[in-house]
């Protein structure tokens, strides 16, 4: 009698362990907005439908449709990638002529690439908040020499570097961070620096090497 509980618990802990342990299967991962192909494999299968796909927060993305077969592999174009997350694919098959149900998931990011470490984007939001002040520290300082019309080309190289390095910011975020907030901050001061750290250091430096020559004439003048 012992043996047989004994055997009894052995089975439940075991059949527990699969089930916890089993994980859905992947598809992949796929960037906002693109396209993938929904499969299913089943050699022995007549047809496939995909019954349901689900956004990241549960809702439908997709309701029941039928899988194309293309030898062994059965398929359907999904393009409703608008949402950044896990979705889940669900579906049944006739295997050996009995209905089958399967699922599995796949991920969506911003730019197709696994989400950053926590660490990553750490280190960058850092390093994006200093880039940031120093540009901004930077603009008032040579804001100030375009007023007092003495911007020399040193200014002028500083400030266009700097935009330079908001580009820099931006590949890097869109490629490996794929954060949608910094993205956008990102845009933004890519569209206002190329007012404020370009055409204003190109004209200011413009305007003060003519004043400056000006002057420098003038003085000569005065000299002799």
């Amino acid at each position: 009698m012992n043996e047989k509980k004994l055997f009894l618990f052995l089975l439940i802990g075991i059949t527990l362990v699969t089930l916890v342990s089993a994980e859905m299967e992947n598809l992949g991962i796929f960037e906002k907005g693109e396209c993938i192909q929904l499969k299913q494999t089943c050699a022995d299968c007549t047809y496939v439908n995909f019954s349901r796909t689900s956004y990241p927060d549960s809702t439908i993305a997709l309701g029941e449709v039928t899988a194309e077969k293309v030898g062994t592999v059965f398929n359907y174009t999904f393009c409703n990638t608008t949402e950044i997350g896990t979705y889940i694919v669900e579906g049944q098959g006739d295997v050996d002529s009995t209905d089958t149900v399967f699922a599995y998931d796949f991920e969506v990011t911003l730019n197709g690439n696994p989400p950053a470490d926590g660490i990553v984007v750490v280190v960058y939001t850092i390093l994006f908040i200093l880039f940031i002040a120093f540009g901004i520290t930077y603009f008032i300082i040579s804001l100030g020499h375009v007023i007092q019309l003495d911007m020399d080309l040193k200014d002028m190289t500083v400030m266009i570097s700097t935009y330079l390095g908001m580009w820099v910011f931006y590949y890097v975020s869109c490629e490996y961070l794929g954060n949608a907030l910094i993205n956008d901050l990102l845009e933004t001061a890519i569209s206002v620096g190329a007012v404020t750290h370009v055409f204003l250091p190109i004209v200011g430096f413009m305007v003060s090497f003519i004043m400056i020559n000006l002057r420098f004439k003038q003085k000569q003048k005065v000299t002799y």
